[in-house]
């Protein structure tokens, strides 16, 4: 069994409850600031009176008694409704008789168009001890039920995230680039955004869905999804949870019809393709033949096809090969025949040299393009020099340079290294969620409506415009061994 011990975007797992002294001084550390009480902390006097969220906040470790209930009686009268549901972050057994007030006081201040907002916290309310409860066991809250007495706070994000198996290392980035990019959208005086990890162990739909049920209770947003059965897990989880999901890539096709809050932050291959043909920039006589393999992402083929056609070009041909192709005589014949003029080719980097040497031999000229296994720096220096003049588009997002030199300094923050693809996508996931929690969003309802404010992507349900929030899509040329990016 893990346990999560959670800093504001940071946590900390120690595996079957046995933690090294580090996981254990952090631990101790976390325990403080979040209210994770210990007999120490439980003795600690109340600092009256309370005028700061960070001071109201605070409350949950010191001894219960009528000075500390009445001064965050006070500070909630007055208190911002945001500040309020940041405290109510918190479950009912850790705030104790200052939740019945904290609840009070948000409903108070909820206005009534918020309809959601307003709905949870009175279904909270209702199930809150009093006061001054009667003798006898407590009433815990997790004796109510999964979620039942919790509002799943927009200042908690669950990240489901596998430790195991072909997903763990890309993960992990994952969990990091969010992280950072949760802080980096955070306001001036608002209050910050925990991220608490939860594992899906290999990323296997039984466990995506005991980590959804783990973090449903208290977030009000999760991320996760990595595997195509676990993203259609979450966004099963999704529609009967109510709470919105970002995964950290493109959207499965069937997920938003299981749920109008999932989402994703691409690329598509949609997306990649039409962002190569805009760099290639076909006109009305070009030719245009595809050359795919049977492994490679046919949406990066038809949304290159398209956006061909749009601008006046003639597709000619479509031919699919079996991935370890050597020679392509049969398919280059057929592109002499079709008099193509432009070729568009995806698949493996060690195909396409053999397709590019086969091309040089038998003295066929054309526009050459396609996809990331042109990528100079997949091949040896005895092949680059066929890639001479290529055109492709990388396979993911890239940061411009002022946000990549921010995602970049919150990494090494966290003690992380240098960021990578993987850690791209995650900060672009968060700096997207971060910006929905800053406008202003309270309950999960209103995340997934501020998510989903913007035009769908291109026509494409729950796809997020990650272009928002500083990514973007190259396309390189290959010059003298070189890419440059033209795009």
């Amino acid at each position: 069994m893990n346990h999560h011990f959670s800093l504001p975007c940071v946590s900390v797992r120690a595996r079957h409850g046995v933690a090294p002294r580090a996981v254990l001084v952090l631990a101790l550390c976390a325990a403080s600031m979040f209210g994770a009480a210990t007999p120490a902390a439980a003795a600690r006097p109340a600092a009256l009176p309370v005028k700061t969220l960070a001071e109201a906040d605070s409350l949950v470790v010191t001894a219960p008694g009528p000075a500390r209930l009445g001064a965050f009686t006070q500070w909630a009268k007055r208190a911002p409704l945001e500040e309020i549901v940041y405290v109510l972050r918190r479950s009912p057994d850790q705030l104790a008789d200052l939740e019945r007030p904290a609840l009070e006081a948000a409903l108070e201040r909820t206005p009534d168009a918020r309809v959601a907002l307003r709905h949870r916290i009175a279904a909270r309310l209702a199930l809150a001890r009093p006061v001054k409860p009667k003798k006898g066991a407590p009433v815990t809250w997790a004796a109510m039920g999964p979620g039942a007495s919790s509002i799943p706070s927009a200042y908690r994000v669950g990240l489901l995230l596998p430790d195991d198996g072909d997903y763990g290392d890309e993960a992990a980035a994952v969990g990091v680039g969010f992280a950072v990019g949760v802080e980096s959208s955070r306001g001036d005086g608002r209050p910050p955004v925990t991220c608490v990890r939860y594992s899906t162990r290999a990323d296997a739909p039984p466990d995506v869905a005991a980590a959804l049920d783990s973090a449903a209770a208290g977030s009000g947003v999760l991320c996760g999804g990595f595997a195509a059965t676990s993203a259609i897990t979450l966004a099963a989880g999704s529609r009967w949870r109510g709470l919105p999901v970002v995964l950290p890539g493109a959207v499965e096709p069937a997920a938003p019809r299981l749920s109008p809050r999932i989402f994703g932050v691409g690329p598509t291959g949609a997306q990649r393709g039409r962002a190569l043909a805009q760099a290639v920039a076909p006109s009305s006589t070009d030719r245009v033949a595809l050359l795919i393999s049977s492994a490679a992402d046919t949406a990066f083929s038809r949304g290159f096809a398209a956006a061909c056609r749009a601008r006046g070009a003639t597709v000619v041909s479509r031919q699919v090969y079996s991935p370890g192709n050597a020679t392509f005589t049969t398919e280059i014949r057929s592109l002499v025949n079709q008099r193509a003029t432009m070729l568009f080719w995806d698949g493996d980097p060690t195909e396409a040299a053999a397709l590019l040497r086969q091309l040089t031999r038998e003295r066929v000229t054309l526009r050459v393009c396609g996809g990331d296994g042109f990528d100079p720096a997949r091949h040896h220096r005895e092949t680059r020099v066929f890639l001479e003049g290529v055109t492709f588009a990388a396979a993911d997002w890239v940061l411009e340079r002022g946000d990549l030199s921010s995602l970049a300094a919150g990494m090494r923050a966290a003690g992380a290294g240098d960021p990578d693809a993987a850690h791209v996508r995650g900060y672009l996931a968060g700096r997207l969620v971060g910006a929905a929690i800053a406008s202003g969003a309270l309950a999960p309802e209103e995340i997934a409506a501020a998510l989903a404010a913007a035009p769908a992507v291109d026509g494409e349900p729950g796809l997020l415009d990650a272009r928002r929030q500083g990514g973007e899509l190259p396309v390189y040329s290959i010059a003298a061994g070189k890419a440059a990016r033209v795009q």
